[in-house]
């Protein structure tokens, strides 16, 4: 009897324990297996939504896709904006949280400033910063006339436009992956700063030879999301300048958002969708693949 009561409680516990993850299961399969193989269908259809009729046409949105100028002004843009938002937004954060370990007094409370701008929602920043780019009465337009330059249109020219909202992007986000950064030097071991302090290893040195080394996950952890998040980018510029001037900041989500819905066309902005997905997993593999191999210490 005690052998069927252990044969049955071995067949049971497996079952109890699988128990646990069906909620997850069944949410992972509604909200985003079963989403993304009907975009993907949807993606192979003529489909105006309106008219609730559909044709399968193939790939041919696809090679729609690649042969659209205006979605490929799109990509380019939108990789413009990822480049200087991922480094630029990494090399700020970085920076604050190495000069936060450094700091003695006072670094809750400028922990605490630095992340206040990623509570603020993007209509309230995007408010804030159409002020301070203001041509006419913008603080920036007026500190720059002490220096003798005059009044540049920021948001109004193509040449500053998309710099302006990588430079709010850059403010509105940094304080995410300095906490990040700054949580990663605080791991590193105390021994081997004293170590290399001691064999007369300078701050620079220090820094190339074993905070980077160390911090390689962290770094590799910032830039994948930084990468993500940029390349989806709408709402910033949404909020700035709209699609900016001459198409600037016209990026592809903004051809994606205007294909579905002002022009209807589900079918051709699904596979715009997918192409974008495709340039997102194109960036994450070669982020793993060139910081995927990092230092260990124990």
């Amino acid at each position: 009897m005690k052998i069927d009561h252990d044969h049955r409680s071995l067949l049971i516990q497996p079952l109890i324990n699988f128990s646990y993850v069906v909620p997850y299961l069944l949410l992972f399969f509604c909200w985003l297996v079963i989403p993304i193989a009907t975009g993907f269908l949807i993606s192979l259809t003529k489909w105006t939504f309106i008219s609730g009729k559909y044709q399968l046409v193939g790939l041919r949105n696809y090679k729609d896709a690649f042969a659209d100028e205006l979605f490929l002004k799109g990509i380019i843009n939108t990789l413009y904006y990822t480049t200087m938002t991922v480094i630029g937004g990494n090399l700020v954060s970085f920076f604050l949280a190495y000069g936060l370990t450094k700091v003695k007094r006072f670094r809750n409370v400028f922990r605490k400033i630095f992340f206040v701008p990623l509570l603020l929602s993007v209509g309230t920043t995007g408010i804030m910063w159409q002020w301070l780019y203001n041509t006419d009465f913008g603080i920036i337009n007026y500190y720059l006339n002490f220096l003798g330059i005059k009044n540049t249109n920021w948001l109004g020219d193509a040449r500053f436009s998309m710099p302006a909202i990588a430079l709010m992007a850059i403010w509105g986000s940094c304080g995410f992956n300095m906490l990040i950064y700054y949580a990663g030097i605080r791991e590193i071991p105390s021994e081997l700063k004293e170590a290399a302090t001691i064999d007369g290893a300078s701050g620079i040195q220090m820094l190339r030879s074993i905070i980077l080394p160390l911090l390689l996950p962290k770094i590799l952890f910032c830039l994948v999301i930084s990468t993500i998040s940029s390349i989806q980018v709408f709402d910033r510029p949404y909020m700035l300048t709209g699609v900016g001037p001459y198409f600037s900041n016209y990026t592809a989500i903004f051809h994606i958002y205007y294909q579905a819905f002002r022009y209807f066309r589900m079918g051709y902005a699904s596979a715009c969708a997918f192409v974008l997905a495709l340039l997102i997993l194109i960036f994450t593999i070669l982020l793993f693949l060139i910081l995927g191999k990092h230092e260990e210490y124990h």
